[in-house]
Parts: C-alpha cells; sequence; structure tokens
C-alpha cells in the first residue's frame, strides 16, 4: 500500500500544492464550523465519549483557535470529577480512602 504522501505526490507534483489544498480543506471543512465543533466538545467531555474525542482533537488541533476549547472542558471535567470523588471524604483516612 503507497504511503500518504507518496500517494498525494502523484497528485499534486509539489509539496506547496498538497500544502494549499490541505490549508483550503482545513478551513472549509473545520474552520469554517469551529462554532459548531466547539459546541459538541462539552457534551462529548462532559459524556466521556472517547472515540468522538479522538476523532475530533487531530480536527481541532489542525486549525488555529481550534483546541482551546476542547482543552478547557476536559480541564474543567477533570477538576469537577476530581472534586466530586474527594467531596464526600472526612477524617484521618482520607488518603487511604482515595487510593483503595
Amino acid at each position: 500500500m503507497l504511503g500518504f504522501h507518496t500517494y498525494c505526490n502523484s497528485y499534486f507534483p509539489s509539496l506547496s500544492s498538497f500544502d494549499k489544498v490541505r490549508a483550503r480543506c482545513e478551513q472549509h471543512m473545520v474552520a469554517d464550523h469551529l462554532t459548531i465543533l466547539h459546541g459538541e466538545c462539552k457534551t462529548m467531555v462532559h459524556e466521556e465519549r472517547r472515540k468522538d474525542l479522538s476523532n475530533i482533537y487531530p480536527l481541532l488541533r489542525s486549525v488555529k483557535d481550534g483546541i482551546g476549547i476542547l482543552i478547557a472542558e476536559l480541564l474543567e471535567h477533570i477538576k469537577a470529577q476530581g472534586l466530586e470523588t474527594v467531596r464526600g471524604l472526612k477524617g484521618e483516612n482520607v488518603s487511604k480512602e482515595i487510593f483503595k
């Protein structure tokens, strides 16, 4: 099986052509729809939809200002889960309870 770049080189003889096409595709398919994609991030993180998150990450990473919202949602979720975990713990055996 041909590698991705080998395959692309057969259609785009110069690397600059490939880069231009990729940038254009990323703009029209991702950047132009950031509001929608960012709107889905909160739900994906909250529901811990790992497969969806693994698919959206490279899309958002490929465009300017794409990944910030996903990172913020993920950090907030981790913080909330951590606080929820330790909220009911009291007394001297807290560390024993956490690391059971």
